[in-house]
């Protein structure tokens, strides 16, 4: 048989088993998405695909279901989608039957977890940081500072002699689950007024003359 060609070694096949034969012209070939020879008779599903959702923090921690639009292969959808209370920046949420469609359905859609930029908290791991502003005088005295939340503005009990740059640790008020929040850390920034008025200054200077404070 040296030398017959592919056509003739079906030709041969097929005139010994018949047209039936797994061997004749054609029985042989591989099904496209098949990696092994021979027919498999089952459709297959789509392929799984990737996308970004951004959240603000706010929607990070209360969770729950949200209609949220994602960017995809098809363009953007507006889907339902579940968020874990807290989840973590990176993690991937697993929608099924959202991915590219096939033969015998659709495939899956993993959305990775970005947060959104927040004009007032910096993410660090589960915990959250902020500034708190502080006038000088209760800086100096002691009192009570505003500290914003994700929940709504709180009360922080300010020292007496606190300076700008010190930092109040506020437990449970980060990100996470119930349980297992971080924790909220306010620096406090002294502020001063950029105008102060002729009485105002006076008071001010009479300060520094009598003063025995340095930095």
């Amino acid at each position: 048989m040296g030398g017959m060609g592919g056509s003739g070694f079906s030709d041969f096949f097929e005139s010994l088993f018949g047209g039936g034969s797994p061997f004749a012209r054609g029985a042989g070939r591989r099904p496209e998405g098949s990696p092994f020879g021979g027919f498999t008779g089952q459709p297959s599903r789509g392929r799984d695909t990737e996308a970004e959702v951004s959240l603000s923090l706010e929607d990070v921690q209360a969770g729950g279901v949200k209609s949220l639009s994602v960017q995809g292969d098809s363009g953007v959808r507006t889907l339902k989608i579940n968020i874990p209370a807290g989840i973590q920046e990176g993690k991937k949420l697993r929608l099924a039957g959202q991915g590219r469609q096939g033969p015998a359905g659709a495939g899956d859609l993993f959305l990775t977890v970005r947060y959104k930029p927040h004009p007032v908290f910096r993410v660090e791991g589960a915990n959250l940081e902020c500034d708190a502003g502080v006038t000088p005088w209760d800086a100096v005295l002691g009192g009570t500072v505003r500290v914003h939340t994700l929940e709504g503005d709180i009360e922080l009990k300010l020292p007496a002699g606190t300076s700008s740059g010190r930092k109040f640790r506020i437990k449970g008020r980060g990100l996470g689950p119930a349980g297992a929040r971080g924790d909220l850390i306010a620096r406090i920034a002294v502020k001063v007024p950029s105008q102060i008025t002729d009485e105002e200054r006076r008071l001010w200077e009479e300060l520094k003359r009598v003063s025995t404070f340095s930095a």
